[in-house]
């Protein structure tokens, strides 16, 4: 039998309360006390981070003792970045709470349902409106306790519902888990392997420093090049087909990133010979944060085009592995060097011509180079399929939210009948 669906109001289903700022002259610290304090920058959605917490000092405690948030509780930020909804885990049970955010308590459903519910479309959707009135916008009280609510009467219906949910949960953060130790190791290998300290077993010869106008091809006259393109071009010389503008978003910070795309005709694109980029080509990016980082031009299409905010580099693969020098790109040293050659305070841009003598320490023998290169992919490889996996996961998550706690979808019970 199916089970019934009500509406409701956040104000019936929990009493919402709001947090409370330190005392005038009093300051958080960093030294542990009894006493965490959650700001908004300590939440994400479902829970909270523990790795930068502060506390409140001993004799401000007193002062603030009733506005702290209890294991059974919802948060929900309130102020600067709206909408934030988690649980604190049992370690933070009593912990004070900012005043840029609220808590549920004494929740009268399952908590958990009333947690996914708070981070559904539909009140996430309501959330958004507020965020786009005023230069602060503020969710007040009395707003929260308006929201409606759908649910099954029936708490073991609503627990079973969020219990689905939760298990996709633990998933994602097992994913996020991995892809960070994974990143650590690679960040490890990398640190190691690129400036020389450790050596692959077999290779003996020296290093060598190259500028990145050695490394490029000296057979193609437009091997490191910047793209003029972009700026100059209308919207009518935008098209839904034809050949792709690489642009600023597509440049990752290693890999290449799909983003929105964006094309313009063939011909356009032939009359603009000296910005065409070739698959494996390096794509660097003149500004943004980080300046001078690097990708592989992908697969996909005979040629793209660059936007003005990209610099083509054709890697002369008779001495250089261009996944090394993608790599090496995007390490420490050269990273460095670039961001000293830059201009501007807020958002930085290189030029070609800086760029183009910046240097590269690397193997001198080129089945090293391939070897070293191969080593990191591997381990970028590794990577992707998990982060492929991450971003499943998440739209399975999204689409299961839209269907169980709409009611669109039900969950069967065990025992009953086919």
């Amino acid at each position: 039998m199916a089970e019934r669906w009500v509406a409701t109001t956040i104000g019936e289903l929990a009493q919402v309360k709001g947090g409370k700022r330190l005392p005038a002259g009093t300051s958080l610290q960093d030294a542990p006390t009894p006493h965490p304090y959650l700001r908004v920058t300590d939440m994400y959605n479902g829970g909270v981070y523990e790795s930068d917490l502060k506390f409140v000092p001993i004799a401000a405690a007193p002062a603030i003792s009733a506005y702290r948030i209890g294991a059974d509780d919802i948060f929900i930020s309130v102020a600067g970045s709206l909408g934030i909804v988690g649980r604190v885990p049992a370690s933070l049970d009593g912990a004070n709470l900012t005043e840029n955010a609220d808590r549920l308590t004494n929740i009268k459903c399952d908590v958990d349902y009333l947690m996914y519910y708070l981070l559904s479309e539909p009140i996430q959707n309501e959330i958004d409106s507020i965020r786009t009135v005023g230069a602060q916008p503020k969710l007040a009280l009395g707003r929260i306790k308006s929201f409606e609510v759908k649910l099954p009467a029936s708490r073991t219906d609503q627990a079973r519902i969020s219990g689905a949910l939760r298990g996709i949960d633990e998933l994602i953060h097992a994913l996020v888990g991995l892809i960070g130790k994974k990143q650590a190791i690679k960040e490890g290998v990398v640190q190691r392997m690129l400036s020389g300290t450790v050596r692959l077993p077999g290779f003996t010869r020296p290093w060598m420093t190259a500028s990145l106008a050695d490394v490029a091809d000296g057979r193609d006259s437009h091997s490191l090049v910047g793209g003029p393109f972009g700026s100059s071009l209308t919207s009518s010389e935008y098209t839904v087909s034809g050949v792709r503008i690489l642009q600023l978003q597509n440049i990752g910070d290693g890999r290449f990133c799909e983003g929105y795309a964006v094309f313009t005709s063939s011909h356009k694109a032939d009359r603009l010979k000296t910005c065409n980029i070739y698959p494996g080509d390096v794509l660097i990016a003149k500004m943004g944060d980080p300046v001078a980082r690097a990708c592989l031009v992908p697969g996909g299409a005979d040629r793209y085009v660059m936007s003005s905010d990209g610099i083509r580099l054709a890697v002369d693969e008779r001495r250089y592995d261009r996944q090394l020098v993608k790599e090496l790109i995007n390490a420490r040293p050269f990273r460095d060097a670039a961001e000293a050659v830059s201009s501007g305070s807020t958002r930085k841009r290189i030029t070609l011509s800086a760029l183009r003598h910046l240097t590269l320490l690397l193997p001198t023998d080129l089945d090293e180079q391939r070897a070293v290169g191969g080593l990191v992919a591997d381990l970028d490889g590794e990577i992707d399929v998990l982060e492929r996996r991450l971003e499943a996961a998440r739209a399975i998550k999204q689409g299961m939210m839209q269907e169980l706690l709409t009611g669109r979808t039900r969950l069967g019970v065990e025992g009953d009948a086919a």
